[in-house]
């Protein structure tokens, strides 16, 4: 699940969830996040949840928070009970799928059960050191979650020298032997890209996918900073309103998983391989996306 997804996930929880007590909770027998979990979250509130790149943050009323990066196939689902009715006896336990237990259930007390399943990564932690465990620590900005671009009156405006840009370019150039490709999957470097929207970021920039970081001049890097943001709030922008709308349909993406397909700028049929030396498939347009030419000093 990338950033955007994320991020309008902590939304929608933030609307059914937050603001209740937890009437109880249950996690499988044998697991070592079993006794934190009842001991320390049971009949307090969730005042908060909120995202950075792939993790949901889950605030509670007594300093503490759960950590939670959905993996794979890892969701969370909400349901709704008789708020009235006994809970002994209302909301009988969610049943198991494909015979896995789910690895937290959350009763509130408005009669809602928040049910997390799969296997994600999970963390309980006291809130005032949340961001100090070595899982967040290092997490590079997040777009979604920054200011507003801003321009100072009387300053010349650079491309991506807003708040996002003044963390992101020091990280990036950091990088300056690896591909911008491998970069952008570091969550180090900008949290919350996956392999789907590093295609579609390469693509509006017209870079290839092996373009090296070191390779781009200072400008062009303030382009990639203005270009990642721009995408992952438009991107972010449209779930929320397809949400809203409750439509079942998401915008097509350009070049990811369409290998064959004709590129929808020039035509070229998109292909797809692993030139970003990132480990991940890279689908790009091979007229479209190209290296930068080289700087020569003669």
């Amino acid at each position: 699940m990338d950033g955007p997804q994320t991020y309008t996930l902590a939304a929608a929880l933030t609307r059914q969830l937050c603001g209740v007590a937890v009437e109880r909770l249950t996690v499988p027998s044998g697991r070592w996040q079993a006794n934190v979990l009842l001991l320390h979250c049971a009949g307090q509130v969730i005042q908060r949840i909120s995202s950075h790149g792939k993790w949901l943050i889950f605030d509670f009323s007594h300093g503490v928070s759960w950590a939670c990066c959905l993996l794979a196939k890892s969701r969370w689902q909400i349901s709704q009970t008789d708020p009235k009715a006994d809970v002994s006896t209302a909301s009988p336990e969610p049943k198991r799928v494909a015979g896995r237990e789910p690895l937290l259930v959350v009763y509130l007390r408005n009669g809602r059960t928040a049910t997390l399943r799969g296997r994600p990564l999970f963390l309980t932690l006291p809130t005032a050191t949340l961001w100090h465990h070595r899982d967040l620590r290092d997490l590079g900005p997040d777009p979604l979650v920054m200011p507003e671009l801003t321009h100072r009156p009387g300053a010349a405006f650079v491309e991506g020298s807003g708040p996002f840009g003044e963390v992101f370019l020091p990280r990036v150039r950091a990088a300056a032997t690896r591909t911008l490709a491998s970069a952008l999957l570091d969550q180090s470097i900008v949290a919350g890209v996956g392999n789907p929207l590093k295609c579609e970021i390469l693509f509006t920039l017209g870079l290839a996918p092996a373009t090296r970081v070191g390779a781009l001049y200072a400008t062009l890097l303030g382009h990639v900073a203005a270009t990642l943001e721009m995408l992952l709030r438009q991107s972010a922008r449209e779930l929320l309103e397809l949400a809203r709308s409750g439509s079942g349909t998401t915008s097509t993406f350009r070049v990811y998983d369409r290998a064959g397909e004709p590129c929808e700028v020039c035509g070229h049929a998109i292909e797809v391989d692993r030139s970003g030396a990132d480990g991940r498939w890279s689908w790009h347009c091979p007229h479209c996306q190209r290296q930068p030419t080289t700087a020569t000093l003669f």
